[in-house]
């Protein structure tokens, strides 16, 4: 298989006109998941991010599988958490155990971290990275989560 093999075929929804289709080859998708990487979001080698993100949305393992894989990095994926019997604690506790550098989820997961711990003190009680980013996909976040984030 050459590097310019189709990888897969994106289906658009057609919301801003006509559905479309757009093939993505191997090397165009992984080159374009190195650069939002590292260009976009500023990211290093061996960094580590945890995601918690439906992994079929594409900008999810864009990000925590292809970018950080190409680069180096790690990924610890743990998908659906607000939908698991964890407290959403589990998710601060695994970001600091592991130094995660960006904490990658869905808009829903943070409407549950912020029901269970509305003034953040377990995440201000945890020893975090001083450059931790969060990053959501496959959702706008509404004014006031993003305000409290």
């Amino acid at each position: 298989m050459s590097p310019n093999h189709p990888a897969f075929i994106l289906h658009t929804s057609g919301s801003t006109g006509a559905p479309k289709f757009v093939e993505f080859s191997h090397v165009s998708f992984l080159f374009n998941s190195h650069m939002l990487f590292c260009d976009t979001h500023g990211f290093l080698n061996d960094e580590i991010i945890f995601s918690t993100s439906t992994f079929g949305w594409i900008d999810s393992y864009q990000i925590t599988t292809y970018g950080n894989l190409a680069r180096g990095g790690s990924s610890i994926i743990h998908e659906k958490i607000y939908t698991d019997s964890s407290h959403p604690e589990f998710i601060w506790k695994v970001a600091s155990r592991h130094n995660v550098r960006c904490l990658e989820t869905e808009p829903a997961q943070f409407v549950a971290i912020k029901n269970f711990d509305p003034e953040g003190k377990i995440f201000n009680e945890l020893p975090f990275n001083k450059n931790f980013i969060v990053h959501s996909s496959g959702a706008k976040l509404i004014p006031s989560l993003l305000s409290w984030l």
